[in-house]
């Protein structure tokens, strides 16, 4: 074993870093005390902040030790990017933009994840963090992600200021092992074979030593475990051989979690053997036999343990809680005929997925309680055993589960042995890969409210009001909806867009339109029926749209509703965000970058006064002008992230009129440059020259804001340049 000092950066650089899941969480983040100690500590220059220890396993380094201090030093080179422009220095370095990060944290899979989307978004401040649409609620309760979210919110209040280069040249003491011993202070160990043995292979002889003094003694159970494994070898496709280790860990986990009740985030073999026994292990190894045949054999692909494809709907499923109640139900169901027993499992599953995916979220344990109470109750009904559990804070289904799973089991009382259409309709509604959006995501108590007549629910109401909905929105939520963006704007009698971060929405992500429907359901529902009210009249619906915009009232935000013309200068973007900027007291649109970055924002002032011109959102560079009709010039508008403003320019003359309205001060300063920075003095009649370069400017006062005579004025001194260069 060779001692190596490396500095974190050649460690980065030359490594994949792993911190695997037998280490404890990162904890150091939720004390102040220690991380403004060891901050403190790295003051002087090249420092050495101890060891580092690892072992190799698939070209990666998993640390076994020091895995607190690289954490932490991770955080700060990363808050040092952010706050130092060095952005993509950091990226390259992580390998922020490749499957693989440098530093991978696998102490749990929602942790890994959160890494990677963290160093995606650029963002560091805590209130930021968990209002971003990456951020789900049970990061909350996740130790290793509140720890570091903690550690950098801290780090944004204190007053760090270490260099980025600075904090790359902190070295360790590293240790990389390549083998080891049998001793414990290294977590891992070895078979005569040189392999790594997995946890599902140090459990094996537990449980048969086990079974020798048990009722288990008579089974073959060597042949049955290999039985098992060859059952993951028949389903490993291009799979790695090791991915059936992998399988196996998974399943004996998901087995011991749903007999204790208790959450295991790895397969701890001198633990499990307390709960764990072959012929228990065997009952579910049935169940998922039974059900790999089944529209649900996609779970038990799931225990290979390979990242979620982007498009598979159950991504967000880490504690495999779909697969567990499927397990669960085949167990109930076992010695049914497998008509019942499917319709029984196919109500388990969209229960399942429903919930899974109306929070993203579910605690782990109230699941896993519910679980057992159904398997071993007399109830079979997996609706009527939802319906009876207990309403308490450890409760898995919530009120708003149980209104449904409620209508859906009145619907099969006369025939449980049939799925019902109203089933199969709350399925597909609630199911993102079959909805036309994803405002649902499950959660269909709007809808349910919406097709309540005096109290009682009317499947005839819910199909309309389901139809009208979806007839609103396509299967994106881009620029296409602009019209129904604006008709909102009018429907909503005390309108305000959603705020995300600093900036504010009239609609994108569907997360938006999420807020805007569950924070005003029945003003929604009565701008729905407004708009079904003028199609049933033989309008179309962008003709209805257009009508109910028409005859809005006056109100705030109706400058962006009575036509297109803002708005669309949102087109350009990939969002349609708005921003207030204090100092300006007004409203800037974005036009251009997106939800993560907005590159280009107009204020509202400079749209009218292009408006004024005769220009609209095409116009945004000077190959794209308004035309005077006045010589060449023409007019455009330019915009960054933090300025704006309306150029009037003629390219014969190489002439520009920069116009910047100040709405804050009610002014609007004129600025006459040359494009080559020749002298203007001769067209510079009435206006002062700069401080700086070879511009004049002048300055106009409005009480009232009026382009048009903003562009009066402009078009004189245009006319009197003309005048000018005829001479």
């Amino acid at each position: 074993m060779i001692m190596i000092q490396n500095t974190i950066q050649e460690l980065l650089e030359s490594e994949y870093l792993v911190v695997p899941e037998i280490q404890r969480e990162y904890v150091w983040g939720r004390f102040k005390g220690i991380t403004e100690q060891f901050i403190d500590s790295l003051r002087d220059k090249n420092t050495n902040v101890g060891f580092l220890y690892s072992y190799s396993f698939h070209n990666q380094k998993y640390i076994i030790d020091g895995q607190q201090r690289f954490t932490t030093l991770v955080l700060m080179l990363y808050y040092a990017a952010q706050t130092q422009n060095r952005d993509n220095d950091f990226r390259s370095l992580l390998k922020v933009d490749t499957p693989n990060l440098s530093f991978a944290y696998r102490v749990r899979s929602n942790t890994e994840q959160f890494l990677k989307d963290l160093f995606n978004s650029g963002l560091y401040k805590k209130e930021e963090i968990q209002r971003s649409k990456w951020y789900y609620d049970f990061y909350s309760s996740d130790i290793s992600i509140s720890s570091m979210i903690d550690f950098l919110d801290t780090l944004s209040k204190g007053h760090f200021n270490l260099p980025y280069e600075e904090i790359l040249k902190i070295s360790f003491w590293y240790y990389p092992v390549e083998e080891t011993s049998l001793g414990e202070d290294l977590y891992i160990t070895m078979n005569s074979r040189g392999r790594i043995l997995d946890k599902a292979e140090k459990l094996k002889p537990l449980l048969f030593k086990k079974a020798k003094i048990g009722k288990e003694k008579d089974e073959n159970w060597g042949k049955i475990w290999d039985d098992w494994e060859d059952f993951f070898y028949q389903r490993l496709e291009n799979r790695d051989i090791e991915n059936i280790n992998v399988a196996m860990e998974n399943f004996i986990r998901i087995v011991w979690e749903l007999e204790t009740c208790s959450e295991h985030n790895s397969l701890n073999p001198s633990e499990a053997i307390l709960d764990l026994n072959l012929f228990m292990i065997q009952k579910y190894f049935n169940a998922l036999r039974g059900i790999q045949d089944s529209t649900f054999s996609n779970e038990i692909d799931r225990l290979f343990g390979e990242k979620a494809k982007k498009d598979d709907s159950n991504k967000n499923d880490a504690n495999f809680i779909i697969l567990k109640s499927l397990l669960s139900g085949y167990v109930k169901f076992a010695n049914q005929e497998n008509t019942i027993r499917n319709i029984e499992l196919k109500r388990i599953y969209e229960t399942s997925y429903n919930k899974l995916h109306r929070r993203n979220y579910v605690k782990h344990i109230p699941i896993l309680k519910f679980l057992k109470s159904y398997r071993d109750g007399s109830e079979h009904n997996y609706y009527k055993a939802i319906l009876v559990e207990h309403n308490d804070s450890d409760c898995y289904f919530d009120e708003a589960d149980k209104k449904m799973v409620k209508i859906m089991y009145e619907s099969v009382q006369s025939n449980s042995c049939k799925i019902s259409e109203l089933e199969e309709f709350f399925w597909k509604t609630c199911s993102r890969t079959v909805s036309n959006h994803n405002i649902w995501e499950g959660n269909l108590t709007i809808l349910i409210e919406w097709a309540s007549i005096d109290g009682n629910f009317c499947f005839d109401e819910l199909k309309k009001y389901s139809d009208s909905f979806d007839g609103l929105f396509m299967d994106y939520s881009g620029h296409e909806i602009d019209l129904l963006r604006r008709a909102w704007i009018v429907g909503m009698p005390e309108y305000a867009p959603v705020q995300v971060g600093s900036y504010y929405t009239f609609g994108w992500e569907w997360s938006d339109w999420r807020t805007f429907v569950t924070q005003n359901p029945s003003d929604f529902k009565s701008f729905m029926d407004s708009i079904q009210r003028l199609m049933e009249s033989g309008f179309t619906q962008e003709e209805a749209l257009s009508i109910y915009i028409n005859n809005g009232k006056e109100k705030d935000y109706m400058e962006f509703a009575k036509d297109n013309f803002l708005m669309d200068f949102t087109k350009r973007s990939d969002t349609c965000d708005i921003y207030f900027e204090y100092n300006k007291k007004e409203w800037w649109i974005c036009t251009s970058g997106g939800r993560r970055r907005h590159t280009g924002f107009l204020s509202v002032h400079h749209a009218n006064i292009l408006r004024a011109f005769g220009g609209n959102y095409e116009n945004y560079n000077k190959d794209k002008m308004k035309p005077l009709n006045i010589g060449d010039w023409g007019a455009w508008y330019w915009s960054t992230s933090n300025e704006n403003c309306i150029a009037v320019e003629s390219q014969r003359l190489n002439l520009v009129i920069d116009i910047v309205y100040d709405a804050s001060n009610k002014r609007c300063d004129l600025v006459l440059k040359s494009r080559k920075d020749e002298d203007v003095s001769k067209y510079a009649s009435g206006y002062r020259k700069k401080d700086e370069g070879n511009g004049y400017y002048c300055e106009y006062s409005f009480d009232d804001f009026c382009p048009q005579n903003i562009v009066d004025k402009v078009l004189e001194k245009i006319n009197e340049i003309e005048s000018i260069e005829k001479l």
